[in-house]
């Protein structure tokens, strides 16, 4: 039996560990059958680990995103819109009341102007010429006014017709290269569904390791948990006990929005470039090393064995991201 905290070899059922005073517990053991909850893993394993179940997960997610992305496009693009015809105002009855008006008026001044003609009243004669051509006056004022509507009503009408013409235009050229786009997406959606595949897969993997306990496998705790770890000392018990999901979600949801851009591109950048493959080989051997170490000086058998697996998983996750093509946002 080996102290959870120091690895100290404690020897039979012992409750606290003689060099470092840790408590065991009844049962508390480090060895090969003890427990997941009992093993205190080596810190830098510990943080290799989470960096690359963090990497995985957002990398699920932004697949996962992309396929949603393209069926979603794929769906709803390459569909014209319709732009109607529009409507060309014409002058009605309304316009040519006032004007009838006038001349009406105009028309009953005429008897009048005849009477007093022939009666001499010189006065009233007057007056009603005058009445006569206002009347006159206001109906070819009005019809000149209507001519002028109507000619106005026509050039907007034309100026319409001239804007639905570049938007119906503008609209074809979208069709275009929205049909030409789902072309390509549909083509692109097996590579993601196979990339996708692939994430899921090594995702799996990482957490059949079975160093992070089934409840906190999701995005939101091991991002938690890397952040936690690589900032402190302390143990992932530790870091679990601090772990509260609806206290940090809403701050994480805009973290891992801001973060995850260049998180991924900081993992695929040696995909992009040919120059830095013998960093890439660099950071795995830099990688193997950290876990040889930390095996060669395990005396805990099953975290031993969890370290291999560590390290074959971030061997298989550095091979994805170089290979990994639609990794990016669609």
């Amino acid at each position: 039996m080996y102290c959870s905290k120091c690895g100290t070899n404690l020897g039979g059922d012992s409750q606290f560990c003689h060099c470092c005073g840790a408590a065991t517990g009844s049962g508390s053991t480090t060895n090969s059958t003890g427990s997941q909850a009992e093993v205190v893993y080596n810190h830098d394993v510990l943080v290799l680990h989470l960096r690359d179940l963090r990497f995985l997960e957002m990398a699920r997610a932004r697949l996962t995103s992309n396929l949603n992305s393209i069926d979603w496009k794929t769906t709803h693009f390459g569909y014209p819109i319709n732009f109607p015809m529009p409507n060309k105002r014409k002058l009605n009855r309304g316009d040519f009341i006032p004007i009838f008006a006038w001349l009406f008026g105009g028309a009953i001044m005429l008897p009048l102007i005849y009477v007093w003609a022939i009666s001499g009243l010189s006065i009233s004669f007057a007056i009603s010429i005058l009445i006569l051509a206002g009347c006159i006056v206001a109906a070819v004022i009005l019809a000149i006014k209507c001519v002028f509507t109507n000619i106005r009503y026509g050039e907007e009408y034309e100026s319409q017709l001239g804007i639905r013409a570049k938007a119906v235009t503008d609209d074809e050229a979208r069709v275009r290269w929205e049909n030409a786009e789902v072309t390509r997406l549909r083509k692109v959606r097996s590579g993601v569904c196979a990339e996708l595949d692939n994430n899921n897969k090594l995702l799996k993997q990482a957490y059949d390791i079975d160093i992070i306990p089934s409840q906190f496998r999701s995005l939101y705790a091991v991002y938690f948990l890397y952040e936690f770890l690589s900032t402190s000392r302390e143990t992932l018990s530790a870091a679990l006990l601090h772990f509260d999901l609806n206290e940090i979600k809403t701050k994480l949801d805009i973290v891992i929005e801001q973060q995850q851009d260049i998180i991924i591109q900081q993992e695929m950048m040696l995909a992009q470039n040919q120059q830095i493959i013998s960093q890439n080989e660099q950071m795995i051997k830099q990688n193997h090393n950290l876990i040889n170490h930390a095996i060669s000086i395990e005396q805990n058998t099953e975290a031993a064995a969890k370290y291999s697996k560590v390290a074959a998983i971030n061997t298989d996750l550095i091979a994805f991201c170089a290979a990994a093509q639609f990794l990016r946002r669609m």
